[in-house]
């Protein structure tokens, strides 16, 4: 038991960490064991996708994997060239589905205006509150002038009645 227990222990002093080599380079391979790991072997390297230049510095600027996804899901998975005539004609009815579909989605607006679906069902009673309420609100206007009018000509005709010379004053109510 003691034996297998040394045994157990040279083997993890062999694959200690001091142990293990990393290389930057693949070209520095002198002692190659299994502890040297190479770091740039397996890992494809990624090129920007552009290079931003400022002032004080420059960015490079990466895909990101959902761009990488979307880029590969682009791509057809059937080639319609091989299909028999049923799965061709499908294949083609349905893309030709889709395409009309996203014709009318970027033509919808347009669509909406030429049939006149662009404003709301009740559109003329909105209307009609709003102009009731303008109209309310001159008559309100007007009364309210028509009243001081009137309140000026009663103080006038008070002031001749008095003899002409009688300081009037503005603030009398008289309708009380």
């Amino acid at each position: 038991m003691a034996d297998k227990t040394e045994m157990e222990g040279t083997e993890m002093k062999d694959v200690a960490a001091e142990n293990i080599v990393l290389e930057e380079s693949s070209n520095q391979r002198k002692d190659e064991g299994f502890e040297t790991i190479h770091l740039e072997e397996g890992r494809k390297k990624k090129v920007p996708r552009r290079v931003i230049h400022f002032s004080d510095g420059v960015i490079e600027e990466y895909s990101t994997d959902e761009e990488e996804e979307e880029e590969k899901e682009d791509k057809p998975l059937i080639d319609p060239s091989t299909l028999t005539w049923g799965p061709y004609l499908w294949y083609y009815t349905v893309a030709a589905s889709f395409g009309a579909l996203g014709a009318c989605e970027y033509l919808g607006e347009k669509l909406a205006w030429f049939f006149g679906i662009t404003s709301p069902k009740y559109q003329y009673a909105i209307d009609e509150y709003y102009r009731n309420l303008r109209e309310e609100k001159e008559e309100a206007e007007q009364a309210k002038r028509d009243w001081e009018e009137e309140q000026g000509n009663i103080i006038a005709k008070l002031s001749q009645v008095e003899g002409g010379d009688a300081v009037v004053d503005d603030e009398i109510d008289i309708t009380a």
